[in-house]
């Protein structure tokens, strides 16, 4: 292809970028919503749907990785228990020793002083920390009072759709919030300062915030806090999204990105998921029925609850037992006809493994377990995946002191990868449970490239395999994902 050529097919390509944000700019308008100015500059727009209600539609084809959303949420803060040690601004980990918890922070390398500085000036301050939650109503309180009732900035929070708070929770969580920005002074009184007048509003308020909160995360997803993003918060809920909500690490202030993980063709919705897609079925229904208020009929819930022929969902399966068979099989019920006692056992060990807490159990008998364990039960089991990814970190920080619990490491992450990839349909590497460009495949590959380093750079670390024929990661990792465990066989050790 020519350079006249290229540059042709650029030109075209930018023209038709520019007329499909110029459409979605105009739909934006017609429907009047307080979102366009926002979704300016993008290719999204708000649509409206009997069954979902409002969301979030492409008006171009989108390929994976592009990013459709940039945005800045209305408010993000810190958990309790990261205050101490990061910048209130950027996030990013600057250890600070100081005495109060609600000192204004912030590193030297954004320079910034934080909007909580003069948000705990004006809302009040407190010798102890209400929590994360009290303190990003807080900071919407104060933000409102900033911005106006009437602006465009607390239009898109109050439009967003609000969870019924006629529970304990919200009641409490309402009364901590009133005490956290009166202090000594009269409830009422300083609530309708800030434009509060009464108990009806502040409930509406707290309905809005529990259905749309965003968990704030840091590169390695770890959750670090809370964020509130009424546009990113559009996007309506799938097990099987095409696109994910990140926080960028290079970004010098707090930023959230909506990124497509599939092909997404003009005119489609943008899907996210508002459960973690290692779940259960009956545990994200559950959630979304707790925290949403509807009951998820994705085309994943829909075939785990109608079935269909040589089906069998990897988060509740088991190695199937018959010799040379490389499939899944489903885990059986407890009071099931004990037919097969090594999967009754299996059955048996990570139903009273689910009551535990891994961490409490010693290191060596957690390896003994999760070597038995995947003789039995594939990586891509839920229960089996939680034990794997706590004895992974158990490991990490194990061979800080210990060089051979390196290889430990490195092994139990090619079981978390291997999981992570596992296919529901062989022919369809979409149906992994975590879909490929997925933030936690990401970090998990990462995780293992740095640890593969690591062991081969520690004469003392463990050459052995540690889990007898286990599962692993195949030599072309980044590419392959299938769901028969003959594929995931690893004998680089």
């Amino acid at each position: 292809m020519s350079f006249a050529e290229v540059k042709a097919k650029r030109k075209a390509r930018d023209f038709f970028s520019t007329q499909a944000h110029m459409r979605a700019n105009e739909a934006n308008k017609a429907n009047d919503t307080p979102y366009a100015h926002a979704l300016q500059g993008t290719s999204l727009y708000v649509v409206h749907t009997e069954n979902y209600g409002r969301g979030l539609a492409v008006g171009s084809d989108a390929k994976p990785g592009d990013v459709l959303l940039r945005t800045t949420p209305h408010v993000s803060v810190l958990h309790t228990n990261q205050v101490q040690d990061r910048c209130y601004y950027c996030f990013r980990k600057r250890p600070i020793p100081l005495d109060a918890w609600d000192a204004a922070r912030h590193c030297d390398e954004c320079g910034a002083l934080q909007r909580w500085a003069s948000a705990a000036r004006d809302a009040g301050q407190a010798s102890v920390d209400p929590g994360a939650d009290v303190r990003a109503l807080a900071q919407m309180l104060w933000q409102r009072r900033h911005h106006g009732t009437h602006s465009n900035w607390w239009q898109q929070y109050s439009a967003m759709e609000a969870r019924p708070t006629e529970d304990a929770d919200a009641a409490q969580l309402a009364f901590q919030l009133a005490r956290f920005v009166s202090m000594d002074a009269d409830p009422a009184t300083s609530l309708r300062a800030f434009e509060c007048p009464d108990a009806e509003s502040l409930l509406s308020m707290i309905g809005a915030y529990t259905a749309n909160a965003f968990m704030l995360s840091d590169p390695q997803l770890d959750p670090i806090g809370v964020s509130i993003s009424p546009v990113a918060a559009l996007c309506n809920h799938s097990c099987t999204p095409n696109a994910v909500v990140v926080f960028p690490s290079s970004s010098s202030s707090r930023t959230m990105q909506l990124v497509s993980l599939k092909p997404i063709r003009s005119g489609e919705q943008v899907w996210t998921s508002y459960v973690d897609l290692m779940d259960t079925y009956a545990h994200r229904q559950h959630m979304l029925q707790a925290r949403y208020m509807f009951t998820c009929s994705c085309p994943l819930c829909t075939l785990t609850t109608c079935g269909a022929p040589h089906w069998t969902d990897p988060r509740t399966s088991l190695w199937c037992r018959v010799p040379g068979c490389r499939g899944f099989v489903a885990t059986p019920r407890l009071d099931a006809d004990r037919s097969d006692t090594g999967a009754c056992n299996a059955a048996e060990a990570l139903a009273e493994m689910a009551q535990h807490d891994a961490a409490a159990i010693p290191y060596t008998k957690l390896l003994s377990m999760v070597a038995w364990l995947s003789e039995l039960v594939p990586p891509a089991n839920t229960l089996l995946w939680r034990l794997l990814y706590t004895m992974h970190l158990l490991a990490i920080e194990r061979a800080q002191t210990d060089a051979s619990s390196w290889g430990d490491a490195a092994q139990l992450t090619m079981l978390l990868c291997a999981g992570a990839q596992t296919c529901a349909n062989k022919s369809d590497p979409e149906s992994a449970v975590y879909p490929r460009g997925h933030p936690v495949r990401a970090m998990l590959l990462t995780t293992l490239g740095k640890l593969l380093v690591q062991v081969t750079s520690v004469a003392e670390v463990r050459r052995t395999p540690l889990f007898s024929g286990a599962p692993a990661l195949p030599a072309d990792v980044a590419q392959t994902a299938c769901a028969s465990r003959g594929d995931y066989w690893f004998r680089a050790w």
